[in-house]
C-alpha cells in the first residue's frame, strides 16, 4: 500500500529506485532553481490536475524544500529550459509515487516515453520485462512560466505516443513552474 500525503518532500528524491546514488541531487537543486525563480519559497501549493478520470479532479499539494538555491546553482542550471524538463522529471517522480506507481527503467531512446514504471503493489523485480498488464509508461515535460502552454504540450505529448506507436498504457505529467501546477493524463 502506497503512503498518502498531502505534500511533496525534494528530498524524497534519493528514494526513487530508478535514479543512481546521487543522481538526485541535481533534480532536486533544478527543481529549487526553477520555483524560486519563479518566486516561490519552500513551502509552496501546486495544483494537480488529473484527467486521468472521466471527470477532472484537482488537488491542491505542497512543495517543500530545505535548501535555498545559490548563485553558484544558478549559474550551473541557467539552461533554463533543460533546468525545467529536470525538474519536472523530478516533481513528476514525486508524484508518481504518490500515486501508487514504482520506477522501473528509464525508458530507451524511440519509446516514445521516457521511463517505465509498474503499480507499487505489482510484483516487479530487478529482472524487470517490458511488458504486461501492470506496466505503465510515463512521458514527462516541464515548462518553466507559461500556464497558456499546458494544454497543447499535453496533447503534443499525446499524438506523439498515440501516432508513433509509443508504449500503452502511459501516463502524461506536464508540470508548468510560474503557477506552479502539475497535469497529468492517462493515454491507452
Amino acid at each position: 500500500m502506497h503512503e498518502s500525503f498531502d505534500f511533496l518532500e525534494l528530498e524524497n528524491l534519493s528514494s526513487v529506485a530508478v535514479l543512481p546514488d546521487g543522481a538526485h541531487i541535481h533534480i532536486l537543486q533544478k527543481c529549487t532553481v526553477c520555483l524560486e525563480m519563479q518566486g516561490h519559497s519552500s513551502p509552496t501549493k501546486l495544483t494537480q490536475h488529473d484527467l486521468r478520470q472521466a471527470s477532472e479532479r484537482h488537488e491542491i499539494l505542497e512543495i517543500r524544500w530545505k535548501t535555498t538555491s545559490t548563485a553558484r546553482w544558478r549559474k550551473a542550471y541557467a539552461d533554463v529550459v533543460e533546468s525545467a524538463e529536470d525538474s519536472a522529471k523530478g516533481l513528476a517522480f514525486l508524484l508518481m509515487r504518490r500515486l501508487g506507481y514504482d520506477f522501473c527503467a528509464q525508458a530507451p531512446r524511440g519509446a516514445r516515453v521516457d521511463y517505465f514504471m509498474s503499480k507499487s503493489n505489482s510484483d516487479q523485480d530487478d529482472t524487470f520485462i517490458f511488458n504486461g498488464p501492470e506496466i505503465f509508461g510515463l512521458e514527462i515535460s516541464g515548462i518553466l512560466k507559461d500556464p497558456s502552454k499546458v494544454r497543447k504540450r499535453l496533447q503534443e505529448k499525446k499524438e506523439r505516443i498515440v501516432n508513433g506507436n509509443g508504449f500503452k498504457p502511459s501516463l502524461i505529467v506536464v508540470v508548468e513552474h510560474s503557477l506552479p501546477q502539475a497535469t497529468i493524463e492517462m493515454v491507452c
